[in-house]
Formats: C-alpha cells, structure tokens, sequence
C-alpha cells in the first residue's frame, strides 16, 4: 500500500508531506490545499500512467505539465516534484518524479525519475533522467529492459500499476443529502473530491 506521498513546488505546496494509514482524512478550511493535495498526486500518476511502454501515448512531458502547475513563489531553478513510498509484503518502493525547466530541451521542461526497490534487505536502484537531459518518461521501459531478477520486476509493475491507477473526486458534504434530485446528483458530480488509491 502507499505509505507517504511528498509534494514540492506544486500550485500552492511548496514541499507537503502526508503520511496514510487505512483510512486518511484530510481536514482544513476552504483554500487551504486540500484540493491541491490531491490534485499534485492526480497529476503525477497521470505522468506514470502516460510513461507506461505498453501505453500507446506520448511518454514525454510537455510545458504544459509543468509551467501551469508549479509553485507561484518557485524561483525558475527549482524542480516541481513528488516522492512515493509504497511497500508490500516484505517490499518497499521509493519513487521520485522530479520536473525542471532547462533550455537545452524543446519545450524547455525536463524531468528525472529514480526508483529504489528494496525486498528483503536486498536493494536495486535505477534512474532516468540524471545522466542525460530528457523529457522522456523512460523508467519502466528501462526497468523492463533491465537484467533484474523476477521479484524486483514483478514488485515494479505492482507499483506502477498501482500508482497509474490512483484518482480523486472532490466531494461535497451536501452530496450525503437523501433528498437530492438526478439534476443535483449531476451538479454535485464535479465537486467530489475523495482520492481512490489501490492496495490490491
């Protein structure tokens, strides 16, 4: 299950920590990132999900993913990111997405990704990104094609599937109204807002 998801530089988070249990309630008044919170997780598991080999979609990130989403307060070299720990059984994952803006690349956004995999005390670590200025989202193509044995490729596609198959609805409280019409229920389907993270 996912155990942390840690947020920098993303809308109104300049860096956000939240750790999950079973259940996690995220309480606040209006405006104080709730609704961003989830969002940033939303987003990125879009860019896993888009970085998918066996996806037939562009698997690169666009200024679009980056510029409309960052920290207003962010100075231009700082990334815009998210950290993802993940464990099951006796496996842990830690994956960072990192995006920055360079000018040696069309479209002037770059990212990195670097995944730590540890099953028993034994570790494997792979990065995309670090060597080389990209935009391609070429980590699990990379770990496919990596000589790794079974258990880390088998416990890296459960993360990735588990993480490209994270959404969120925003919800509203009037929503648990017994007496609402299919019009309200039609209105009220754009304000829901509950995160839905796999743990199968």
């Amino acid at each position: 299950m996912f155990k942390k998801f840690t947020l920098k530089n993303y809308k109104t988070h300049k860096l956000t920590t939240i750790e999950l249990s079973d259940v996690t309630l995220l309480i606040g008044n209006n405006s104080s990132g709730k609704t961003n919170l989830l969002s940033g997780i939303q987003h990125f598991a879009n860019l896993v999900r888009r970085g998918n080999p066996l996806r037939e979609s562009n698997p690169t990130v666009q200024s679009g993913d980056y510029f409309p989403h960052k920290h207003r307060l962010a100075n231009k070299t700082e990334i815009m990111s998210i950290e993802v720990v993940w464990s099951k059984i006796q496996s842990e994952v830690i994956y960072k997405l990192k995006l920055y803006t360079s000018n040696n690349l069309d479209g002037n956004v770059g990212c990195r990704e670097q995944i730590s995999i540890n099953i028993s005390g034994n570790e494997q670590e792979l990065k995309n990104g670090f060597e080389e200025e990209t935009q391609f989202l070429g980590l699990q193509k990379k770990l496919n094609q990596t000589n790794l044995a079974d258990r880390f490729k088998i416990v890296h596609k459960y993360f990735f599937r588990d993480f490209s198959n994270v959404f969120s609805y925003h919800f509203q409280p009037s929503f648990l109204n017994d007496n609402l019409t299919l019009k309200d229920l039609e209105y009220h389907q754009n304000f829901i807002s509950v995160l839905n993270i796999p743990d199968a």
